[in-house]
């Protein structure tokens, strides 16, 4: 057999099995030319993620009972709030509620002006006799007081213009807002404004106890508080108004506790000696001697 009758046959059995005879006169094929059909290429649905499965049977949370809680809105203690204005006009850092309630609610700036009757000079008694004896903080003046036991007597009386000038524990509070003041003054408080108050309100208390005046600011606590205006004491007595408490820690109806001279009352009682007949007060005659 000739070699082109055995190329032939190779040919023919190549092509039998699905092979390409390689050409004698061409380049061989690179192994990577040549595709191999009878391997598998992957398989594509072997790479998809698998879904989640949901299980029909589970029933859903029943939400038929659940009802929406409303908003709770809380009603302002402080009802129509006006602003409470100094004698010039300007702003006093107070309001007042309808219900007559008086709360603090800003630092404000004040002439440190003391409008009270200048000492005499001939008073019997007093710790000062002119304004220059008033040094122990600023605005000083030597101011005349009337007593009505021990007589008329002088005392140096200290304005502040702002809380700065007061001691901690204290604020400084206008004439206006306190009976029987004559310049603004430093006076206890347990709140400067509503922000220091659980409650929103800085409230002020102003009551004369009969002795003298008793002004402070204290938060207001509807839990402890028996009132919030003086309108709400008038079934206590004339001279009853809602201010603090004796313990000064809630705001309720208080009437005078302070009594100047006699008679001592006890519970609002006079407390007096019983009435007895005696003879040795006065001066015994001794009997005429017959002559």
């Amino acid at each position: 057999m000739t070699f082109s009758s055995h190329a032939s046959l190779r040919a023919l059995l190549l092509g039998a099995i699905g092979c390409q005879a390689a050409s004698s006169a061409g380049p061989a094929s690179s192994p990577a030319d040549v595709v191999d059909v009878a391997t598998p290429g992957p398989e594509v649905s072997d790479t998809l993620s698998t879904p989640e499965v949901v299980d029909a049977s589970t029933p859903w949370p029943d939400t038929s009972d659940v009802v929406a809680e409303p908003d709770v809105v809380i009603e302002p203690l402080c009802v129509d709030p006006a602003p409470v204005l100094l004698a010039n006009g300007g702003p006093s850092g107070f309001v007042k509620c309808a219900d007559g309630a008086v709360n603090r609610v800003a630092s404000i700036p004040y002439e440190p002006v003391n409008s009270g009757e200048a000492c005499h000079g001939d008073e019997p008694a007093g710790a000062c006799s002119t304004d220059a004896d008033c040094t122990g903080a600023p605005h000083g003046r030597c101011i005349h007081f009337s007593d009505l036991e021990g007589g008329p007597f002088c005392n140096c009386e200290y304005a502040c213009a702002t809380d700065e000038d007061c001691a901690t524990g204290t604020v400084c509070v206008p004439p206006e807002l306190s009976e029987r003041a004559t310049f603004p003054r430093c006076v206890s408080a347990g709140c400067r404004e509503g922000n220091d108050c659980a409650s929103g309100e800085c409230g002020l208390a102003d009551f004369f106890n009969g002795c003298y005046q008793e002004t402070s600011l204290r938060c207001r606590d509807s839990n402890l508080d028996t009132c919030r205006g003086d309108a709400e004491c008038v079934h206590v007595g004339v001279e009853s108004s809602c201010d603090l408490d004796q313990v000064g820690n809630a705001f309720g109806c208080v009437s005078w506790s302070c009594q100047p001279g006699r008679p001592l009352l006890v519970a609002g009682t006079p407390r007096v000696a019983p009435t007895v007949r005696r003879a040795d007060w006065r001066h015994v005659t001794p009997p005429l001697e017959a002559s």
